[in-house]
């Protein structure tokens, strides 16, 4: 993840983001729904088009943090249950 952040070059400001602070931070909740809905139904690619300030940027991050921890969380998960091991 750190590589991954080195070269982004992503704010380390949005580090912390989520879909949960992008509503908290834009009101766009129906957004982050339909966001949600679609992405999790299809193998569909986002594309995020507007003006300056709309929050393309912080919904892009806060899609990439989730998807990242999802994936890591998972990973982990699926190796401990391989390898027999339980998280106390």
């Amino acid at each position: 993840m750190r590589r991954i952040w080195a070269s982004s070059e992503i704010p380390p400001t949005m580090r912390g983001y989520s879909l949960a602070s992008f509503v908290l931070r834009s009101g766009k909740q129906q957004l982050v729904d339909d966001v949600r809905a679609v992405w999790a139904e299809s193998d569909r690619w986002l594309l995020l088009t507007g003006s300056v300030g709309l929050g393309k940027t912080g919904l892009a991050v806060s899609l990439l943090l989730v998807l990242w921890w999802e994936r890591h969380f998972f990973a982990r998960k699926a190796a401990q249950h391989a390898l027999g091991k339980r998280e106390h």
